[in-house]
């Protein structure tokens, strides 16, 4: 059976400003530097085989990171893409909360319903990862997903 370590990606300026990121490529700041070289640290004792990383950033950045410190493979796999928010990406959450207020508390009660101006419905994303991870669920193991 196959284990599954989730690692969310470290921190970028967006996430310190509260702003949906989706599937823009930004940088990992100084702190989410910092949360990696910690989380590296985190994981060095729990034998992972590989990870498995979007190819965007900050997670591509993040796999990479921790790669090197453990000394693990990192494959980069399209489908583990950020959910495209669409014309939300660079948009405070708070801007959505006061301007679609009935949207805003239908993201929050239900997020699988709600598709973002020119994005990605959540359950076609599922489906996507769902896809992405079909072949290394099927080996024994330990790997990390970014």
């Amino acid at each position: 059976m196959s284990e599954i370590v989730l690692i969310r990606p470290g921190c970028t300026d967006f996430d310190e400003q509260h702003r949906i990121q989706g599937a823009l490529d930004l940088p990992l700041n100084e702190r989410g530097i910092q949360q990696v070289q910690m989380l590296a640290e985190q994981l060095r004792h729990t034998g992972l085989d590989a990870i498995y990383t979007s190819p965007s950033e900050p997670a591509k950045s993040t796999a990479e990171a921790i790669g090197r410190e453990l000394q693990v493979p990192v494959k980069e796999v399209e489908g583990l893409r950020n959910l495209d928010q669409g014309l939300w990406q660079g948009l405070q959450i708070d801007d959505i909360r006061k301007k679609y207020p009935k949207v805003y508390k239908q993201w929050k009660e239900s997020p699988d319903t709600i598709c973002p101006p020119q994005g990605e419905m959540a359950l076609d994303a599922l489906e996507r990862v769902r896809k992405a991870l079909s072949k290394p669920l099927r080996r024994n193991g330990r790997f990390g997903v970014v």
